[in-house]
C-alpha cells in the first residue's frame, strides 16, 4: 500500500531536496548555520558559560552527526531526511540555547537590583 503524501506534489517528503540524494546543500547549509550560530554563542561565553558553551557543543554535536549521516547512510531520500532533521535540530538546539542564555543574564540582573535600563 502507498502512502497518499508520497504521490502529492505539494507534500513536504514529496519535494526535490527530500529526493534526490544531494549531501553537499544540506551539509552546506549546515555549515553555515554552525559558523553564524557558533560565533554568536563565542561572542556570549564571557557572559554565560556554560549555557553559551553546552549550545555551542550541541551545534558541533548536531554538525558532527550531519556529517556521520552523510557518510553512512545509503538511501538518497533517508539521507535527506535525515540531514534535515538534523539541521533542524541544530537550529533548535541554538534557539532554545540563546532563550535560556538571556533568560539567565535577565536572572541575574534583576538578583543583583539592576532594573535592565
Amino acid at each position: 500500500m502507498t502512502d497518499p503524501k508520497e504521490d502529492d506534489p505539494t507534500s513536504l517528503r514529496n519535494q526535490p531536496a527530500m529526493r534526490e540524494g544531494s549531501e553537499k546543500r544540506w551539509l552546506i547549509a549546515g555549515g553555515i548555520l554552525l559558523v553564524v550560530a557558533g560565533t554568536v554563542f563565542a561572542f556570549l561565553m564571557p557572559l554565560q558559560f556554560a549555557s553559551a558553551g553546552m549550545a555551542l557543543a550541541l551545534l558541533v554535536a548536531g554538525y558532527l552527526a550531519m556529517i556521520t549521516s552523510a557518510i553512512y547512510i545509503r538511501s538518497p531520500r533517508a539521507k535527506s531526511m535525515t540531514l534535515a532533521w538534523l539541521m533542524g535540530a541544530m537550529a533548535l538546539s541554538a534557539v532554545i540555547g540563546l532563550i535560556v542564555l538571556i533568560a539567565l543574564e535577565w536572572a541575574a540582573g534583576v538578583s543583583s537590583g539592576h532594573s535592565g535600563a
